[in-house]
Parts: structure tokens; sequence; C-alpha cells
């Protein structure tokens, strides 16, 4: 559920959460991470979201004026798309001064 610049995520509705609660700020700076950072053997996958959560999210994302840049939200719009989910809008670049 969006409340306010930020999602929650309750472990009732997401079982493969560890906490009971976790938030997803929308105006705050994603911890981003270069593939060749990770460990893929220590990822463990514990659950996925369906398409209309990752939409949910998206919106939340795409409407940040502060954390996220065009590059960013196009790279999660791209990525987004590859997986499958419909119906999101492709991020407006920013206007030229």
């Amino acid at each position: 559920m969006v409340e306010g610049r930020y999602y929650t995520f309750e472990r009732q509705k997401f079982p493969f959460f560890d906490d009971d609660v976790c938030y997803l700020d929308y105006d705050e700076k994603p911890h981003i991470r270069r593939e060749d950072e990770l460990d893929s053997t220590k990822i463990n996958v514990k659950g996925c979201f369906d398409h209309n959560i990752l939409k949910e999210i998206y919106r939340g994302i795409s409407e940040s004026e502060m954390a996220y840049s065009y590059d960013e939200k196009l790279e999660i719009y791209k990525c987004l798309d590859i997986y499958g989910v419909q119906g999101i809008k492709r991020p407006t670049p920013p206007k030229r001064k």
C-alpha cells in the first residue's frame, strides 16, 4: 500500500520478508550496486512480487522528483518491461534548459 511517499511491506502480506514491516521511501536515494559488486552465490531469492505490486512501486518511483534520476527510472522501466509488466509509462526525459 502506498502511504505518503513510501511503500509499506508487511510480513502478513509478504511472508518472505524477515521483518514484520519494511518501508521503501520513494524520496530516499536508492542504494545502487553494480553487478560486478554482487556475489551471485550469496543471493537468496525468497519470494516474488506480482505485477500489480510492481506497478504500484514503479508509480511511486516514477513520481519521485528527489531521489531517482531519469536514467535510474528508465533502467527500472526497462527491467520491468523485460519482466513483462504491462501498463506502465516510460519516464519522461528532463526538460533541457
